[in-house]
């Protein structure tokens, strides 16, 4: 009897995986039917029945899948301002945009404050004079979900930041952009390396972006990547890094002054 009480919960509880396999449903068992318990009537107990519980799927979220380190379920619009303009750059990190929009932000303003003089995107400034940065331009990029995992492996020490951009023809698209993270932050002021804003100039030139822009990226000033200093570096996560240094030096001299 009790063989063939194994055999059942056995053949039951197969049953039951093969339902939540096509189902989307999980399977719970009260107790394991190695050893059913029989009750006066010669008939299993409760204790040991199956009971497959059917869960709803998950729905899918929006941007909200652009997280932990888990590929989003859809394709996603990103704002690219930076190097990721030059086409060559995209190819190198063999990233192929489904569909590229020409557009800009008109309340952000391109900023060379990552850490290194790097791009980023700050909130635009009034314009006080005919040398006031312009809105930024960039091109809106429809990824798909492997290729905006493998651009956010690139694009180290940023976060990404929801952002509505203004389509050359008028229309409005919202999306997402990196954005620096606070603690790599620089000072304004530094001129971006040569190598780098000539990426940009390349893809804006590519792109066919506003003229007026593509000016301004040509006349703006770059200095050679030999010339970057330590400037370039200091960071407040830099100065942090360099605070805890000196202290422990100093605790270490301390307690070496201490031992003698």
């Amino acid at each position: 009897v009790n063989v063939r009480l194994e055999n059942r919960c056995s053949q039951r509880m197969l049953a039951a995986r093969n339902v939540s396999r096509h189902a989307n449903t999980s399977i719970v068992v009260d107790q394991m039917c190695t050893r059913p318990k029989l009750s006066s009537s010669g008939r299993g107990s409760s204790g040991n029945l199956i009971f497959v519980r059917t869960r709803r799927p998950r729905p899918k979220s929006h941007m909200s899948g652009i997280v932990a380190n888990q590929a989003p379920e859809i394709d996603v619009w990103y704002f690219a301002y930076g190097a990721n303009l030059d086409p060559s750059v995209l190819q190198r990190r063999e990233i192929q945009p489904l569909e590229s929009i020409n557009c800009k932000v008109p309340t952000l303003q391109l900023s060379f404050n990552h850490r290194g003089a790097y791009g980023n995107v700050m909130p635009k400034e009034p314009n006080t004079s005919l040398d006031s940065p312009p809105c930024v331009h960039g091109a809106m990029y429809r990824l798909s979900p492997d290729d905006m995992q493998r651009m956010k492996q690139f694009e180290g020490g940023y976060n990404l930041a929801s952002v509505e951009v203004t389509t050359y023809g008028g229309d409005t698209l919202n999306g997402v952009t990196f954005v620096t993270k606070p603690a790599l932050r620089l000072e304004e002021g530094l001129a971006p390396m040569e190598t780098y804003l000539g990426k940009l100039r390349v893809g804006a030139k590519h792109l066919e972006l506003d003229p007026a822009y593509v000016a301004w990226l040509d006349a703006h000033p770059s200095i050679e990547d030999r010339f970057r200093g330590q400037e370039y570096y200091d960071t407040p996560m830099q100065q942090y890094v360099n605070v805890g240094a000196v202290t422990v030096m100093l605790l270490t001299s301390w307690a070496i002054i201490g031992s003698s």
